[in-house]
């Protein structure tokens, strides 16, 4: 007596293999319900290794943009210094060959016992690598209050700032309007 098997039963053989996985050819079943060649999941392997290969380590930084970096921190720091008035440590950002440098260190000093408190903004414009010495262009404006009561006095204006090259930039001049030493004598 033949065998007889109707399509009801190669259909529900063909659903328990599916759900198993277990395709005549071995892979995955496709969308249109049949079996997925080798060759296309070959493909697909391919595809998303290169895409996880195109994924690289974020860029260094070049030697000027470091640089520039440099520069901005040491800025901030001398404001910073300037403006808490750490004496030490607003100096420490001078170089020894600073241009003027006595006269600059008494404007300085002046400032920082005239005025009880100094708020003051530098902004820099443009900056210029050279090869002795980096140009940082700035403009400013600050308020320096000598008591709570009396009116403050209120400054802007715009300098150029050489600093040093190496790894600490240390300020070798201010041309133009200094931010630093406002205090003249007579408020």
């Amino acid at each position: 007596m033949p065998i007889q098997t109707n399509r009801l039963t190669l259909f529900r053989k063909a659903l328990t293999e599916e759900s198993r996985g277990d395709t005549p050819q071995g892979g995955a079943i496709g969308a249109s319900g049949r079996p997925l060649p080798r060759t296309r999941w070959l493909l697909l392997f391919l595809v998303f290794s290169f895409v996880g290969a195109c994924a690289s380590a974020p860029a260094k930084p070049s030697p000027v943009a470091e640089q520039v970096d440099r520069i901005r921190q040491a800025l901030a720091s001398i404001t910073e210094s300037y403006e808490k008035k750490d004496e030490k440590k607003f100096l420490s950002n001078l170089d020894p060959s600073f241009k003027s440098l006595p006269i600059f260190k008494e404007q300085v000093l002046k400032d920082l016992t005239t005025f009880s408190e100094i708020d003051l903004d530098v902004k820099v414009d443009r900056v210029e690598v050279r090869e002795g010495s980096i140009s940082t262009a700035v403009h400013w404006g600050g308020v320096w209050k000598t008591a709570p009561g009396a009116l403050p006095l209120e400054k802007k204006g715009h300098a150029l700032f050489v600093w040093s090259t190496g790894e600490t930039p240390l300020l070798l001049e201010i041309r133009g309007d200094p931010p630093f030493g406002v205090f003249q004598g007579g408020i």
